[in-house]
Order: structure tokens, then C-alpha cells, then sequence
């Protein structure tokens, strides 16, 4: 599951890539995990990007710091970026921590289903927010408490990427050399 700006899937069962009908699949930053959540670009309402992306918790940040303005964050002399989250990243700041406890609930929500329909027993974290892997891992292995069968759930391992930002890139080569080429 790849968590940037926007947020993506590449499925692989069986040691096969699966591609489905009219290459959507994985789409998992417009499934709806907020009923009441934000408009997404989209024109759905409580997308997944719209409360679990880098973007997401940026903007719930950003709110933050308008209404608390000697918060550290608030203080930087620029709108909040990724980038200044990451910087200050894992030192304990509750609201950044909260906000990314959010983000990691809503991922939560969406790995379930993923896991209770294709019963995968692997989920790997990669994009921009996987450099908060420890606090997203956390709050979506509540959540799959929270949703799964408990033997289900526990038995579910996530990991980080070590494959770094160009994972897509990455993902998107593997597919041409397996699909055109034959050579995976």
C-alpha cells in the first residue's frame, strides 16, 4: 500500500501481480472509510485520501497550527509540509501523533477489507508515510483488531518498504517487464 499524496495498491497473490479489468486495480484512495468525512476531488464523500493521506494530515495539522499558534509547527514561517513532519518525526508531539493515528485508523479500515477479501497475510507499507511507519503500523493493527477475526488479525504482518519514494516507478517497470516482456 503506497501512502504519498494520494494513495495506491499493487496486489500480488499467488506470486502473480494481478492486474484486473481496465488496470484499476488496487484503487483504494477512493473507497469510501468516512461517511462523513471530507469531498474528496473525486466527488465522493470520506474517501480514503481524503483522511489517511500525506495531504490529509497536513491539512488536519495545518488546522491545528491556525488555531494554536505558539504550537512549534505553527511557528515555522511556511505552511506545514511533509517534509516538517518528517523533520521532527519521531520526537513525541501529541498532535502530530494524533494526527497520524487518524491516518493509520482510516488505513486500517481499508487493509481489512483488502485482507477479508483476498485473505492476504501480508501487507507492506511504502510512500511518503512510511516514514511514520511505527505510530500507521500501530493504529492499523488496532483497527484490523478491531475488524477481523481475531486469528486473522493476528496473523497479519505489515512491514515497511525498503524500496524508498520511487516505489510506484518501481511497481510500474515490474508490470511492463512481467506483462510485455515475460521477464518476471
Amino acid at each position: 500500500v503506497k501512502v504519498g499524496r494520494g494513495i495506491g495498491a499493487g496486489i500480488v497473490l499467488n506470486g502473480e501481480l494481478f492486474i484486473g479489468e481496465r488496470f484499476g486495480q488496487g484503487e483504494i484512495g477512493h473507497v469510501v472509510v468516512a461517511e462523513d468525512g471530507p469531498v474528496c476531488r473525486c466527488g465522493l464523500t470520506g474517501c480514503l485520501e481524503t483522511v489517511a493521506s500525506s495531504r490529509a494530515v497536513v491539512q488536519r495539522l495545518q488546522q491545528y497550527a491556525m488555531v494554536q499558534p505558539a504550537w512549534p509547527l505553527a511557528q515555522l514561517g511556511h505552511p506545514i509540509s511533509v517534509d516538517d513532519v518528517i523533520d521532527i518525526y519521531p520526537a513525541s508531539d501529541p498532535v502530530v501523533d494524533a494526527a497520524l493515528r487518524e491516518a493509520g485508523k482510516y488505513l486500517g479500515i481499508a487493509v481489512a477489507h483488502l485482507v477479508a477479501i483476498l485473505n492476504v497475510q501480508h501487507v507492506v507499507l511504502g510512500g511518503r508515510m512510511a516514514h511514520f511507519g511505527d505510530t500507521l503500523v500501530a493504529a492499523i493493527k488496532h483497527e484490523l483488531g478491531r475488524r477481523l477475526l481475531p486469528k486473522i488479525a493476528e496473523d497479519i504482518e505489515i512491514t515497511i518498504s525498503d524500496l524508498g519514494e520511487n516505489i510506484v516507478i518501481q511497481g510500474g517497470a515490474a508490470l511492463l517487464l512481467s506483462r510485455e516482456l515475460g521477464l518476471l
